[in-house]
């Protein structure tokens, strides 16, 4: 059929049927389907081949007919937009429109194939075919993407420095959909490819950047499986790559991070996406991501044609404080939606669009969702909230199309008409002088495909792309908790068991000035190496605002234990160390480090304190050259419930470690505290202490002489001294 054939009046036909189909008429949808054929498709202009894909992909949760299927086929065959694709995948993945988005994205996959077999569209491709499987419950299809995305990238003609990178990206979908044996292998294949680019020359500062990526999420899936040696394996293999000048200490970290975070902001996280309500989300941008908006408004407009530099910092500003008034950001599947405290007016300077444009508007309520369609090209959809005043007329833009082409990033927007701009009687002279610009306006908006072409670095842009994706995918991942949200975000692994106790499992926190409130899925612990704490799930404290050092005042929900085996000479003569060891914990204080150790004292009561010495990386006990470590403080005394202080001696079994001496002292020290002159029962601990050097001399040499006679003799005479000190005064 030639072009001729498709007359005007049957093109309107058609045209009327997708009308009446897009305003909600199945009926007209079947007609538009039954009035053409596969010859006729290739005619349509686009945006009629898109509605009829829609009328016979939508609904649908069968495999097609074999007409519907010539009919799509074809189609598809005249599609070669990728961008289109990959939105109205999106579209139909927001309508839980399963199988439409998987035929989408399957013939992107066919046509990134056909235009350059393993190249990053090609792999992106297979990647976010193979979520989409996932999402739908397929998971042998999902596996096998993923398998095939993984597969493309060792067999890539073009590019095949960024092999590894892009194995690290599958890995991470597989680690996404919770299928760790198969990231596990891809990140193995991964390592492999890392480990043979750098043989000839040395790690560059991106290979070295994406090797650090790979390597993090492998030592989160051995932490998941749970391998604890294979885990330190690999973080041993992250220092090193590091470099111990480079080397960040993550208690540093964490102190300079919540000292420059805002004095409000909750953030709760759902498995589709995060709520956050805060008094400064460019301070929470910059922490989060390291993007510093204020900046970013500063660079944007620094070489603008024809502004002055007083309008440039005018415009930067304002643009700035627009951010400054978001109260609340909610993402999910569907996007991301700002609150803002107030409406806001821009003034924008003439030289910014010849005088046409002369304000942009930003309502209370900003919608937006991004369509990535890596590695170049971004859309943004259903964005709403902004609008610009060109002339009296306002103008929405409810999508923006970004694509770079070597050091040219092509912006597209569609622009729509909304209304027009209210006119008081002070400003009827300028509506005069609009109406001309508002004839251009209209005639402009209906005939003009408008695009503007910006400057750009590309490897700049694709980097700040491939974070843009990274953070929604960590913000749509299913699993996620506070640790894996801030983890994905910044790109680090957590190794600290403080910190990762802390925020695992986290659902949500709130910080009020000082007052933080952490609330998680179920309780954890950390293990210190000896002295093990337990959080609840719900975690109050008080935590001063300073960088010197981990100082939290005041502490609800965290307790405490330390784990050791007494000497049997000491329950022979009934006493009990543990008793001396609270359980609760009411304050924490961690040093900053010194000569790699920091010191941590938890306070348990008032008065009373443990202390011990922790490695500055490890944050386990910090060993002396016998292999020994010593917890110390002031504790209650397990007899009186006085005041007393304490030492104990442990080795890296935490058994007590202690010579006779060391010990008689203790129990001496113990027995003359306890005893209450008020109190006949607390008298016996005289003769203890007393006899305290004997009892544990002779335990001594049973400890050593374990099988002769003698020592039978002397084991009875020890029962029999202690049960002496037990019932002296009873």
């Amino acid at each position: 059929m030639s072009a001729n054939a498709l007359s005007e009046s049957r093109l309107e036909t058609l045209v009327n049927l997708a009308l009446s189909y897009a305003e909600g008429s199945a009926d007209a949808g079947v007609q538009l389907i039954e009035s053409i054929d596969e010859e006729t498709i290739p005619l349509l202009p686009h945006e009629l081949r898109v509605t009829v894909m829609d009328a016979i992909l939508s609904g649908k949760k069968t495999s097609l007919d074999e007409r519907s299927k010539t009919l799509l086929q074809a189609a598809l065959n005249a599609t070669t937009d990728e961008s289109f694709l990959v939105k109205k995948a999106e579209a139909y993945i927001d309508a839980g429109e399963q199988l439409a988005a998987e035929t989408l994205l399957k013939w992107r996959v066919k046509l990134a194939a056909r235009k350059q077999a393993a190249s990053d569209i090609h792999i992106e491709a297979l990647i976010d075919l193979g979520e989409v499987y996932q999402s739908g419950g397929k998971s042998n299809e999902a596996r096998a993407m993923r398998e095939a995305a993984a597969n493309a990238c060792e067999v890539r003609a073009v590019q095949k420095i960024g092999a590894g990178k892009l194995l690290v990206k599958v890995a991470q979908s597989c680690y996404d959909a919770s299928d760790l044996s198969q990231a596990e292998d891809v990140l193995k294949r991964a390592v492999s490819h890392f480990e043979i680019s750098g043989k000839d020359v040395s790690l560059d500062a991106q290979r070295s950047a994406d090797l650090k990526e790979c390597l993090r999420l492998q030592h989160a899936i051995a932490q998941r499986m749970p391998r604890s040696d294979d885990a330190l394996s690999v973080a041993r293999r992250i220092q090193l790559l590091l470099g111990e000048k480079t080397r960040v200490d993550e208690i540093d970290r964490l102190l300079l991070t919540y000292a420059n975070l805002p004095d409000y902001f909750e953030l709760a996280v759902r498995p589709d996406g995060v709520d956050l309500l805060t008094d400064d989300l460019p301070k929470v941008v910059k922490e989060f991501s390291g993007l510093d908006l204020e900046r970013y408004f500063v660079d944007a407009f620094s070489h603008s044609p024809g502004l002055t530099a007083e309008q440039r910092a005018k415009v930067s500003a304002d643009l700035f404080r627009v951010l400054r008034t978001v109260t609340k950001v909610v993402t999910g599947t569907a996007g991301s939606t700002l609150t803002r405290s107030e409406e806001t007016s821009i003034d924008l300077p003439p030289g910014l669009s010849n005088g046409y444009v002369q304000k942009v508007n930003f309502g209370t309520t900003v919608t937006f969702r991004l369509v990535p369609n890596p590695p170049d090209e971004a859309i943004f959809v259903n964005m709403t909230g902004i609008t610009f005043s060109v002339g009296g007329k306002l103008i929405a833009v409810p999508q923006l199309a970004l694509k770079a082409e070597g050091n040219i990033c092509a912006v597209k927007p569609t622009l729509a008409e909304c209304g027009t701009v209210a006119q008081t009687a002070s400003s009827r002279l300028q509506a005069i002088t609009n109406l001309g610009k508002n004839i251009f306006v209209g005639f402009f908006l209906k005939t003009t495909t408008f695009s503007t072409n910006l400057p750009v670095v590309q490897n700049e842009y694709r980097r700040y792309l491939d974070s843009a994706i990274n953070l929604k995918r960590a913000l749509q991942y299913q699993e996620k908790d506070l640790l894996s949200l801030f983890e994905r975000c910044a790109r680090i692994e957590v190794h600290d068991p403080l910190t990762r106790a802390i925020f695992q499992n986290g659902v949500r926190i709130c910080r009020n000035v000082e007052s933080i409130q952490i609330e998680r899925q179920t309780v954890s612990s950390c293990d210190l190496g000896g002295v093990a704490l337990k959080f609840a799930q719900t975690v109050n404290l008080e935590m001063k605002k300073t960088t010197a050092e981990l100082d939290i005042t005041n502490l609800k929900g965290v307790d405490m234990s330390v784990a050791f085996n007494a000497p049997s000479e000491l329950s022979a003569i009934g006493l009990d160390l543990r008793r001396s060891i609270p359980s609760r914990i009411e304050a924490i204080r961690l040093s900053p480090p010194k000569n790699r150790v920091r010191r941590i004292v938890v306070r348990t009561a008032p008065g009373r304190w443990i202390g011990l010495d922790l490695h500055e990386q490890t944050m386990r006990p910090a060993f002396d050259q016998n292999g020994s470590w010593i917890v110390f403080g002031v504790t209650s005394n397990p007899i009186s419930g006085g005041t007393q202080s304490f030492y104990l001696r442990l080795d890296r079994n935490n058994e007590l470690k202690m010579s006779t001496r060391e010990l008689a002292s203790l129990v001496s020290q113990t027995a003359m505290v306890g005893i209450d002159p008020g109190d006949p029962t607390t008298w016996q601990w005289g003769a203890v202490a007393i006899g305290a050097e004997t009892v544990l001399a002779a335990g001594t040499i049973l400890r050593g002489t374990i099988g002769d006679e003698e020592t039978d003799k002397i084991a009875d005479e020890v029962k029999e001294m202690a049960k002496f000190f037990k019932d002296l005064f009873f």
